[in-house]
């Protein structure tokens, strides 16, 4: 599910796109207070413990929480890297550019700079990862 898409609406730069991803609740690691869980056959790890709210969990991922890559990276602090494949992107004409990715049957959306998305240069069907950090998920009950 997409959160607020209209990119011609003058507002639209103003509010945070993202999307809404359903996932299935795995463990919490008390250790680390973060909840594992699964979109598909991938792992995302979300800050606290979400087992009140097992078994789906609903996770909003704002499209500026994500960056993307073009291949994993070990020694970073994105706990989810996540292999998605680049699905269409468009640029908003002030800079950035809105990037639809196919996620584990999941749609997920990212926004990068202008200036990223042609570093990247990225093309549909590109085989991408998506960097999301923990701290910026919030989880959400069915």
């Amino acid at each position: 599910t997409q959160v607020g898409q209209q990119l011609d609406h003058p507002v639209s730069r103003e509010i945070d796109l993202g999307s809404i991803l359903t996932c299935s609740f795995v463990e919490f690691d008390h250790k680390h207070n973060l909840s594992r869980l699964e979109l598909g056959s991938q792992t995302l790890w979300v800050r606290g413990d979400l087992t009140p709210l097992a078994p789906e969990i609903r996770l909003q991922v704002p499209a500026s929480a994500i960056s993307i890559a073009k291949a994993p990276h070990d020694a970073s602090s994105m706990l989810n890297q996540l292999s998605a494949v680049v699905v269409e992107q468009t640029a908003d004409g002030h800079g950035s550019v809105l990037i639809n990715l196919r996620c584990s049957e999941a749609t997920l959306y990212a926004r990068i700079t202008s200036l990223s998305a042609e570093q990247l240069a990225l093309n549909t069907g590109d085989n991408v990862y998506a960097l999301i950090k923990s701290v910026a998920l919030d989880a959400r009950t069915f």
